[in-house]
């Protein structure tokens, strides 16, 4: 499944988006049925490097952001087992000279949800 949307940036402004969703396999977690899904989600940052480089002196050449979601859930109850979310950047730009610098992040982060007895209680 894929589709656009617009999400909010860290300044407020939109930035538009296209997110992919494919389910990759079904697993057992415990005593229940599961299924490993993985996200991807992909901004277009080019009206973002318009308004950034109207604003400021400094040239932003290019960027580019990412974040993938991998995720265990149980569809019965949609309650999650397991995520996995990492979240990449980079960019460059230039100051105005011919030095050109370049950015790039990437965080990850590992989450496994407690254990859930059949009865769906904690």
């Amino acid at each position: 499944m894929e589709f656009d949307s617009s999400e909010r940036s860290f300044t407020g402004e939109p930035v538009k988006s296209h997110t992919t969703m494919d389910i990759l396999q079904r697993k057992r977690c415990d005593e229940h049925d599961c299924v490993v899904t993985h996200y991807t989600m992909v901004p277009d940052l080019e009206e973002v490097l318009k308004r950034s480089n109207a604003r400021s002196n400094v040239d932003l050449i290019d960027a580019r952001a990412s974040e993938d979601l991998e995720q265990t859930i149980e569809p019965a109850t949609m309650m999650p087992h397991y995520e996995k979310l990492t979240w990449q950047m980079n960019a460059r730009a230039a100051d105005g000279g011919e030095e050109v610098r370049a950015v790039s992040i990437v965080t990850t982060s590992d989450f496994h949800y407690p254990k859930r007895r059949a009865s769906g209680r904690h």
